[in-house]
């Protein structure tokens, strides 16, 4: 059943595309406060007043309301206080020796050797300013850290440009580095098809979304909570939230929204009719643009713009490989020829692999043709002595199941390992004991282990902000929110060229991009293999 939070949140979009007639009119509140450094409007809420009416009476984003009050998507309450960012100039009359500058930031890394104090003489700040923009060095600075340097720009004069250093102290100063960061996420919503929700509705309230609509406002809320990890890091951030819709009208009419084209990285959308015209936008505009779900190595062609997050089948079947031909060198591997569709271009990725990984064991690889001869042949290419390392390309459940029993037949007389399709977790009617005695192994673009401290504390996270139970796509939101923005923020604009220096482990994706063929995009090439023990599935490559 769809949580109450999550229908709010997505009434809160509905809102964003004008679908109620009648607002409340609300004056600004005469009550402002500057925290740290930023001016905001504090309005107490009165009954009848929503994130659609404060955005229209303040002109601001819906988002840059939720972003500032997370707390805002579990509703509105009568006589609380939200933080409304204010829309104009900040003037602090508290410091007359500080109100003639705005305050701008370059990035350095400490060296060896280096203090607060010789770096505040370097660059005329005081150790204090640095502190205030740099928080977590109250717990001292460490030799490598990475940290904010505030300069300031005269109004209506020149800049004042730090002082040069030697380059042996000081790293050179990235331009395209910016304060803040545009970022723009196409989700599928699906508004216009969802007008008529019921805000008490309390049976079956999840039939009146579509699917993608549900994962959509998942990947949502795990997003949100990778913006609040990251904002606490310092990065500062403004996300523009886009309904992708279903159909390519849609988004070709978001792509023609005026100041897109200045947006520093695009996330989304989730179809491919819909990341095609994003990909051709990007690279137009030489934007970054990341693919969190499409496997089509397609829309990379060309394009060093665009990333994508999951790996192909056949990526993962030579990842696959590359772990059997370390693991299994000198075990017998038997690949099987099944008839499945697309199997041929498989085995061919597995026995590269394998090459690639260990040069002449693809030579060792016994290939056997079940779909011709069956079981009866299959023991002239098994071993009495070897662990027999079966691999089988098939999502055909009939045939799996069928296969399963074949194999348990011969345990008694060899010791075999199954290496299948990752649609294998999902055959119900696979007998768990013979997955375990058979030591099946799968693998997957994406795993979660719950005894995981992180996700351990991600699940209870979002538990306590959205009243629910986080899905996969809620990791997958974290997970790329968390990877991509700590990046653009990190390197600029033109962080996508590190990705492949840039490996990180989330929650239920590892990002380990390789570095692509002359101007195409860069591929996640991850994939974990698992294994059944112990009467679950636990990872066994790295």
């Amino acid at each position: 059943m769809l949580r109450y939070s999550t229908i709010l949140l997505f009434l809160i979009f509905l809102a964003s595309q004008n679908i109620f007639a009648q607002d409340p009119v609300i004056t600004k509140s005469e009550k402002t406060e500057i925290i740290s450094g930023k001016k905001y409007y504090i309005h107490k809420i009165e009954k009848g007043q929503t994130l659609f009416s404060l955005s229209r009476a303040y002109n601001v984003l819906i988002s840059d309301i939720v972003f500032e009050n997370p707390d805002a998507l579990n509703g509105l309450k009568k006589g609380e206080e939200l933080k409304i960012p204010f829309q104009g100039s900040v003037k602090d009359t508290t410091d007359n020796s500080t109100a003639k500058f705005d305050v701008k930031y370059i990035t350095v890394t400490a060296a060896k050797g280096q203090t607060l104090y010789s770096i505040s003489r370097e660059y005329d700040v005081t150790v204090d300013e640095i502190i205030a923009a740099n928080p977590e060095l109250s717990q001292g600075l460490k030799k490598g850290q990475t940290i904010k340097i505030p300069f300031k720009k005269k109004k209506k004069e020149e800049i004042v440009v730090p002082p040069p250093a030697p380059v042996v102290i000081k790293p050179p100063i990235d331009t395209t580095k910016k304060s803040e960061y545009n970022v723009a996420l196409f989700l599928p919503f699906h508004l216009d098809d969802n007008e008529k929700i019921e805000f008490n509705q309390t049976e079956n309230e999840t039939e009146r979304l579509p699917d993608d609509a549900i994962n959509g406002l998942q990947f949502y809320e795990g997003f949100l909570l990778a913006i609040d990890t990251l904002r606490k890091r310092g990065v500062s951030l403004k996300v523009n939230v886009f309904d992708s819709g279903s159909d390519s009208t849609t988004m070709k009419k978001l792509l023609e929204k005026p100041g897109l084209e200045k947006t520093d990285l695009i996330i989304g959308p989730f179809s491919k009719d819909g990341f095609e015209q994003v990909a051709a936008f990007a690279k137009k505009h030489e934007i970054p643009a990341v693919s969190p779900l499409l496997q089509s190595e397609k829309i990379l062609t060309g394009n060093p713009f665009v990333s994508k997050v999951v790996p192909t089948t056949t990526a993962q079947v030579e990842h696959t490989a590359a772990y059997i031909a370390t693991k299994y060198s000198t075990q017998n591997i038997v690949l099987l020829e099944t008839g499945a569709n697309n199997e041929k271009e498989l085995m061919s990725s597995f026995l590269k692999g394998i090459k690639e990984t260990k040069p002449g064991l693809e030579n060792q690889v016994k290939q056997y043709n079940y779909k011709d001869k069956g079981s009866k042949g299959i023991d002239s290419v098994m071993s009495l002595t070897l662990n027999n390392i079966m691999v089988v390309f098939s999502g055909n459940q009939t045939f799996v199941s069928t296969f399963f029993i074949k194999m348990n037949n011969k345990r008694d007389d060899y010791t075999i390992t199954l290496l299948g399709m990752p649609s294998w977790r999902y055959f119900e009617n696979l007998d768990l004991e013979s997955m375990l005695a058979l030591q099946q192994h799968v693998f997957t673009s994406s795993y979660i282990d719950y005894d995981n401290w992180r996700v351990k504390s991600f699940i209870s996270l979002f538990r306590d902000k959205y009243k629910g139970e986080p899905e996969v796509f809620a990791f997958q939101g974290y997970d790329v929110g968390f990877y991509y923005l700590l990046a653009l923020h990190d390197y600029g604009k033109s962080f996508y060229k590190k990705l492949p220096i840039r490996k990180y482990s989330g929650l239920q994706t590892v990002f380990d991009f390789s570095e692509p063929v002359q101007e195409d995009g860069y591929e996640n090439k991850h994939c974990f293999v698992l294994k059944y023990e112990d009467y679950k599935l636990i990872r066994v490559n790295k």
